[in-house]
């Protein structure tokens, strides 16, 4: 039988106290966590991947809903609402009133480029893109004979991706036609424009105002009936095409060069991860490195344009060299 003093008996409850206490307070440090608010108003295959990347990587707390409003003020009340520790976005959305509300906030806003953003301290951008010149000099090398390169696009949402893509295209030597939309339902019609009118003297078919085209999507030209309505168009009119967006490549792009999803949603999350344990913005831009693009190319588009096997092979050795991942989409 053991036998222990008063005094021994008080230290080791004591000892077992603290431990217990100390025990508490590991369980508790464990259980807090951070709370993050997700705002949505992009439903692109890109984007649904791309928080799909970011939730399944962090093991905090994500509260996220979809906003297809134009109010900054009632986003911004929704926001206090939540009271986040830190805000992620997605795609276009009027979330000027809410970073100015809210300095401390951190705001990591993916698919929405606006020189106002930037000068923001509290904003960090997601970039969902490599130069526009090399994605250009991509379709030019499949296409030397390019001369004229279309697009349509919605000033209110993508009058910065249409300037930088006018500038890489003219620095090529393209000429360079538009079409501005306002609103989705204008979409499917006004692409008809690049078309080349016939001569009702002649037997000749008409000459297309475009050798190719560039899809700029944002949320007037990007939903799934004016992405097929503009691929139909060019597919039944020869015109070659080239994407940004991930999910174009199954939508009849003939070329699309963009970012893996998956993988720019885990590196947001290592970010955001770092800033929350940091309490401060040391980068103000997270971007895949070149090796961690993806790029695609049409089997059918190959057939349909006659591309020699030779041009294809040094266009997928090009991708190679550059360290992107090179798929080749049924």
């Amino acid at each position: 039988m053991t036998f222990f003093s008063t005094s021994t008996g008080t230290r080791l409850l004591f000892l077992l106290a603290t431990a217990i206490n100390i025990l508490s307070i590991s369980i508790d440090a464990q259980a807090a966590s951070f709370r993050i608010l997700t705002i949505k108003s992009d439903t692109s295959t890109f984007a649904k991947q791309f928080f799909a990347g970011f939730s399944s990587s962090t093991p905090e707390k994500v509260i996220a809903f979809d906003y297809f409003g134009d109010n900054g003020r009632v986003l911004s009340r929704k926001v206090k609402e939540i009271s986040p520790d830190l805000v992620l976005t997605i795609g276009e959305l009027p979330i000027f009133s809410s970073v100015s509300d809210f300095p401390s906030t951190p705001f990591l806003v993916s698919n929405f480029q606006s020189s106002s953003l930037e000068s923001r301290n509290n904003v960090i951008l997601i970039n969902h893109s490599i130069s526009m010149q090399q994605k250009i000099s991509m379709l030019t090398f499949l296409f030397p004979n390019i001369k004229t390169i279309g697009t349509v696009y919605d000033p209110v949402y993508s009058k910065e991706t249409f300037d930088s893509f006018a500038l890489a295209a003219t620095n090529l030597g393209l000429k360079v036609l538009s079409i501005k939309v306002s609103s989705d339902k204008e979409v499917s019609s006004f692409i008809q424009g690049f078309k080349g009118q016939q001569d009702p003297t002649s037997k000749i078919p008409p000459q297309n105002k475009i050798d190719a085209f560039y899809h700029i999507t944002d949320n007037t030209t990007g939903g799934d009936s004016q992405t097929t309505a503009l691929y139909d168009f060019l597919k039944e009119n020869n015109i070659p095409s080239l994407s940004s967006n991930y999910a174009d490549a199954s939508k009849g792009a003939v070329i699309t060069i963009a970012p893996d999803p998956l993988l720019l949603g885990e590196k947001t999350w290592e970010h955001a991860h770092k800033i929350l344990q940091e309490g401060k913005i040391t980068d103000r831009k997270i971007y895949l490195e070149e090796n961690e693009y993806i790029l695609s190319l049409s089997l059918g588009a190959t057939e349909q344009y006659k591309i020699p096997e030779k041009t294809l092979f040094q266009f997928t050795q090009q991708g190679v060299q550059k360290g992107w991942k090179v798929f080749w989409q049924k």
